[in-house]
């Protein structure tokens, strides 16, 4: 009788796990950003394998990006920019050059053209604003980009754009120590069991009621973004 009942057990719980598992995975109360934004399926915050120097999309390109949240149709420039072309000179000297730099915030990621940056342009005629974000950077990217390919466009003022994203990218990524010297990045290396966060949904949700998005216990977190808002302020 012991037997047959911890059987009996052993299979609800088994049915209430696969239940809970596929609640989760329709639900989407779990999912990752890149999976809420139509990017496949997860991707590891840790993962720097195609990552290179510059943090930019291709240049002169057209794409379109269909997620659960926007449908997003945009186009580069030679710069990898999600802007127009720009001209290295000014063609008019009396306008105002201001620079955008930041993340997806920045770059407007899902706007489909309606940014701040071309509102701005359009009702203060002395500027010409130029739009610098991308979606996933940080500041060292920001500024790796600012030195290597957007400083020969002499802009007047540039407008850095940081929100709470930045802090948890540098958390996980690093600052300038993150680059090696061909300029490639490396960043920190994830748990072991990230695997299985990857592919179990309960394990996730396991993770998210008690662990911060880098996988860190609230005090461990606490102190990784004091050391992480430092370097923010040193670059």
């Amino acid at each position: 009788m012991l037997l047959k009942n911890g059987g009996v057990l052993f299979a609800a719980l088994c049915l209430a796990l696969a239940l809970g598992e596929c609640i989760l995975r329709v639900s989407g109360v779990t999912d990752s950003f890149a999976e809420r934004a139509g990017r496949g399926g997860y991707v590891s915050e840790y993962d720097a394998t195609d990552e290179q120097s510059l943090h930019t999309y291709s240049s002169n390109t057209k794409s379109k990006l269909v997620g659960r949240e926007c449908k997003y149709i945009f186009s580069t420039n030679k710069e990898g920019c999600n802007d127009k072309e720009w001209a290295v000179r000014k063609s008019d000297t009396t306008r105002l050059r201001v620079l955008f730099v930041g993340d997806s915030f920045t770059d407007n990621e899902g706007g489909n053209g309606f940014s701040f940056e071309r509102t701005l342009e359009s009702k203060i005629d002395s500027l010409e604003v130029m739009n610098g974000g991308v979606a996933g950077s940080d500041p060292f990217f920001e500024y790796q980009l600012f030195h290597e390919r957007l400083i020969k466009y002499k802009p007047d003022m540039v407008f850095v754009f940081l929100n709470i994203s930045d802090i948890t990218d540098v958390i996980v990524r690093g600052g300038f120590e993150r680059f090696d010297s061909n300029g490639k990045p490396h960043y920190k290396v994830a748990p072991r069991w990230e695997s299985l966060y990857a592919k179990i949904y309960l394990v996730r949700a396991v993770a998210k009621a008690f662990l911060s998005r880098q996988f860190l216990l609230p005090e461990e977190e606490k102190k990784a973004r004091l050391e992480a808002i430092d370097k923010i302020e040193n670059v």
